[in-house]
């Protein structure tokens, strides 16, 4: 029994060497959490999931996961969803930018079950999608 719990013990300490940047100082920790937000931020509109975000920073996805516990308290999934929903609202509320509708804002960001991402957005910032789409337009209005 005591050999079966040495050789046990040896692989679960090898996999937590393999566990790239969260076995180092916390300063390294939120070096590599800075990398893996700026691959969202240059992602953002792209489908982004854990395992490529693990691959990404060379983490296994259960080490991504603490990383993200540890550093934004919230999970890969729930951040991506926020940073995407922050860029969404962004783009609605800039009168520069050339909006069709906030149809093809939600589509362009990954948002497909548009009543969900109304329900997110409103969630978040507290009014509904149009109602930012709106604000902009009577803010702003067009100069001919």
């Amino acid at each position: 029994i005591l050999h079966n719990y040495a050789r046990v013990l040896t692989c679960k300490l090898i996999a937590a060497l393999d566990q790239g940047c969260l076995n180092e100082e916390p300063d390294a920790q939120a070096r590599c959490f800075a990398r893996v937000v700026q691959f969202i931020e240059d992602n953002v509109r792209h489908d982004i999931t854990a395992e490529r975000l693990a691959h990404h920073a060379g983490l296994s996805v259960r080490s991504l996961y603490l990383l993200f516990e540890k550093q934004a308290r919230m999970t890969p999934k729930a951040y991506i969803r926020k940073k995407k929903l922050e860029h969404v609202y962004t783009t609605l509320m800039d009168p520069a930018s050339r909006v069709a509708n906030v149809t093809a804002v939600a589509l362009e960001f990954g948002f497909t079950h548009l009543g969900r991402f109304a329900e997110l957005y409103r969630e978040t910032f507290g009014i509904l999608p149009s109602t930012s789409l709106k604000a902009r337009h009577n803010n702003h209005p067009k100069v001919d």
